[in-house]
């Protein structure tokens, strides 16, 4: 086989690599997990993302080499990409921490630096790689996946969790693998009923179109109503607010363009669209909510209408949120986005940093915050993506965010106002630009629901993977129709496969490898941390010292790995006591606090550090009484950080009664109530204190306030009343 002949096998091979690694990500990414991470969903699926990227940026990159030629297919939408990541770039360059920046808050993962990156990379090779033909071919590919992931959402509600199937290896198909309720709110492969909903929404305006296009078959037409309706389904039985409300704005973009097209194209519409389907997909699309009900409405096929919930009384001074069920998320958001909002004041242009939201809300955290049911949580989101882009990007990044959803829906407009030609010498055409203009619609309705969804939430890695492959659909179809050097494969001049193109191909792929082998080594760290506190949880405290060992190895710089080797050496230091080996006690102690000061060397904003280095010192004092006061500086380290935080103050009153300091535990507590009026186990300690003191009736209003407003049914608090003397002054 010739030079030549080879650089156009190596061409071809490219751009099948290309293809059919995106349709890989389509189909595979929303269906992916794995049990053996600490996180299931998110962080797989990221790992599947980063994965797909380097394969397609190489396949891309040698392909250009191949070639001599740079494909690239130039768009004024590149802009608005360009802007946001840039925007990210500067938040990242100023972050409280460059790791969380680049690699996204550990847990979520979604989010960070190089996501974005590898997201917007997709986008790009779509625009440049990419020709309309195969817009089709992509959108079947992932309703496909979307059709596998309604019909796994669909048997979770009537008990059959294929995850829990999968779990068993085949031996149980039911939900018992979930603590969650997944027959009440399902989340199939996604992890959360939210997330499910938010995918769900950004794809059914598109089914609707997909179902009801002329050019397309029967059985594929069958195929999207099917799916959409399945989809429909599916984000009904997540009962997500969020979810169901997005769809409702979608479907109504879409319903409202669509109308407006039709009004002015009434022949093309209907040679291109098919009223009878579309109008079936309505009626269904009705029916299935009437049928199912809605967030908001109950089943018509319901003998009664579930009672709304009861508002909480005011009488009351501050309900026990946990006894009724818990606090409204509505009340929670606005109390959180409050304190996002007072963020973004103290880091005004480019945020805190991407993805640092845990971090910075803490010492903006409202003390309301306190009285909800989720007091304790962390939250490292703001609940509201445009919000949690405010704080942790400025106004710069929450800016180049609005521009970016913004310029991709903004070529909708004259879209649907557009006036097609009805000439019979260019009705062909006509009919193809009126297909792609309502196709455009769909995008933009879709990525309008999920701009909605996420107004109450965040945006996860499946979502943003749709969201900027529709921008790569969107730029395919308002620009020129010129596929040349990127899908149809030309001579090119040089006849010859030179020892430079070699070399570049080697350089590429020697890189691709690089980038492949630390995204492995990523994801073997967190199985290693996820099974060394699976062995810590057991008690196998060798074992699970073992697996973080692994995991430090394999990264280094990532302190939750310390953090979690501190909590694990601290109790062994206790176990060897017992075991009377002093000396290795001694030194696991050691290593145990040189442990947590690397954590929050490598990170000394997460709160989480200071907490955990503070159980670990309260640990170890039982071999050394001083530490105590080591704890009691790294609570107050914590509360520098979260002031308005009421455990904290009742963590180190603790600790200060440990270690006999009376005043100051007292002014703690004092602290922590204050800010925490329902804190029973502050107000039974505070009582405590001041029976100590004999101020007999301040104790007694502590102990009459747990009975009378939080738990009536409380016997050592009760029993405490009932044995409380009178104050010294007044029995005199």
């Amino acid at each position: 086989m010739s030079t030549k002949e080879n650089r156009y096998s190596l061409e071809n091979i490219c751009q099948l690599i290309i293809l059919g690694v995106l349709h890989f990500v389509l189909l595979a990414t929303p269906l992916y997990f794995r049990f053996i991470t600490e996180e299931l969903f998110e962080f797989n699926k990221l790992i599947l993302v980063y994965t797909a990227t380097a394969i397609i940026v190489s396949a891309w990159v040698v392909r250009m080499i191949a070639t001599k030629k740079i494909l690239w297919k130039h768009s004024l939408f590149h802009i608005p990409v360009a802007i946001f990541l840039l925007s990210q770039l500067a938040s990242t360059v100023f972050s409280l921490d460059l790791r969380t920046s680049l690699f996204g808050y550990y847990g979520r993962f979604h989010g960070g630096l190089f996501s974005l990156i590898s997201y917007a990379l997709l986008y790009a090779v779509v625009v440049s790689t990419v020709s309309k033909r195969h817009i089709s071919l992509l959108l079947h590919t992932t309703f496909l996946g979307a059709f596998l992931v309604a019909v796994y959402a669909i048997l979770e509600h009537f008990g059959y969790s294929v995850s829990c199937l999968l779990l068993s290896q085949g031996t149980e198909f039911d939900t018992a693998c979930w603590v969650q309720q997944v027959q009440d709110r399902v989340f199939a492969s996604f992890g959360q009923p939210n997330w499910l909903a938010a995918y769900a929404i950004t794809l059914i305006p598109v089914g609707w179109l997909l179902s009801s296009f002329k050019h397309f078959g029967r059985s594929h037409r069958i195929f999207y109503l099917i799916t959409t309706a399945l989809l429909t389904i599916a984000t009904l039985y997540t009962k997500s607010r969020s979810g169901f409300l997005g769809l409702l704005v979608g479907l109504g973009i879409f319903l409202v363009g669509f109308g407006i097209l039709y009004l002015r194209n009434k022949q093309l519409v209907k040679n291109t669209i098919s009223m009878n389907m579309l109008g079936i997909v309505l009626a269904l699309f009705v029916t299935i909510v009437a049928s199912i009900g809605s967030p908001f409405s109950p089943s018509v096929f319901s003998s009664k209408s579930e009672p709304l919930q009861e508002a909480l009384s005011t009488t009351a001074p501050v309900p026990d949120r946990l006894s009724v069920g818990g606090t409204d998320s509505g009340e929670i958001r606005r109390i959180v986005w409050r304190g996002a909002v007072d963020v973004w004041r103290r880091y005004p242009i480019f945020g805190s940093g991407v993805e640092t939201f845990a971090y910075s809300y803490y010492l903006d955290r409202p003390a309301a915050h306190n009285i909800v049911s989720e007091w304790d949580f962390l939250y490292n989101k703001a609940h509201n993506e445009f919000l949690n882009y405010l704080a942790t990007t400025g106004i710069v990044g929450l800016l180049a965010y609005v521009f970016l959803l913004g310029a991709f829906s903004v070529p909708v407009i004259p879209a649907i106002f557009k006036k097609h030609t009805t000439a019979k010498n260019e009705l062909s055409l006509s009919d193809s630009r009126l297909r792609d203009d309502v196709l455009v619609l769909a995008l933009v309705s879709g990525i309008g629901a999920q701009a909605v969804s996420n107004f109450f939430g965040f945006s996860t890695v499946m979502i943003s993977v749709l969201l900027f492959v529709f921008f790569g659909y969107i730029a395919l179809l308002k620009t020129s129709d010129d596929d040349t050097n990127l899908t149809n494969i030309k001579k090119s001049e040089t006849k010859k496969f030179s020892t430079v193109q070699q070399i570049a191909v080697l350089v590429t792929l020697l890189l691709f490898a690089t980038v492949l082998l630390n995204v492995y080594r990523y994801w073997l760290a967190d199985i290693s941390f996820s099974s060394a506190k699976a062995y810590a949880r057991s008690g196998a405290i060798d074992a699970s010292y073992s697996e973080l060992q692994t995991a430090i190895q394999l990264q280094p710089n990532e302190p939750l790995y310390y953090d979690e080797l501190a909590a694990t050496l601290a109790p062994l230091s206790i176990d060897l006591v017992n075991a009377s080996e002093a000396s290795a006690a001694a030194e696991v102690a050691t290593n145990a606090v040189l442990a947590s000061d690397i954590a929050l060397t490598l990170n000394p904003h997460h709160l989480n550090f200071y907490k955990s280095r503070a159980q670990v010192l309260i640990t170890l004092s039982q071999l050394d009484p001083s530490l105590l006061e080591s704890a009691s500086d790294a609570l107050s380290a914590a509360i520098e950080r979260a002031p308005t935080d009421a455990k904290l103050y009742y963590n180190r009153a603790m600790v200060d009664l440990s270690a006999e300091n009376i005043e100051t535990a007292q002014k703690s507590l004092e602290t922590a109530v204050e800010l925490k009026p329902n804190y029973i186990d502050a107000r039974f300690e505070l009582g405590k204190i001041y029976e100590a003191q004999e101020r007999y009736n301040d104790a007694r209003t502590q102990y009459q306030f747990i009975l009378e407003n939080l738990t009536p049914d409380n016997p050592p608090v009760r029993d405490r009343l009932e044995q409380l003397p009178e104050d010294i002054e007044e029995s005199e």
